[in-house]
């Protein structure tokens, strides 16, 4: 299981091993008996990179606020508080444990 935004999972499943299973499954739905179910927990420790490649900081937790999930990043500046937003999460690089965001104008300290 590996996170893609908060709507959105690259999920292995057990026998599905070509096109043609897969192509079987397709819109079914998932039933995930999963400990923590938040996506956002899963980035703790993570490095944060803006859309220009540019280190924000590492992920240290996240607020759960209806409809408008945050994570907290630790920067050299201190702690903010970032949308985690499937429109603003341009790629997750689990190998690498980093997450390149287009992160919106006035939310990082200057």
């Amino acid at each position: 299981f590996t996170p893609r935004g908060i709507n959105r999972a690259l999920v292995r499943l057990t026998g599905i091993r070509n096109l043609r299973d897969a192509e079987e499954i397709t819109g079914a739905t998932l039933f995930l008996d999963w400990e923590d179910d938040d996506a956002s927990e899963d980035f703790r420790g993570w490095t944060v990179f803006d859309q220009d490649g540019r280190r924000i900081g590492t992920v240290s937790g996240h607020e759960d606020i209806p409809g408008n999930t945050c994570i907290y990043v630790d920067t050299e500046n201190g702690q903010v508080m970032l949308p985690f937003h499937e429109d603003l999460i341009l790629s997750v690089d689990e190998s690498s444990a980093t997450l390149t965001m287009n992160v919106p104008t006035g939310l990082l300290p200057a």
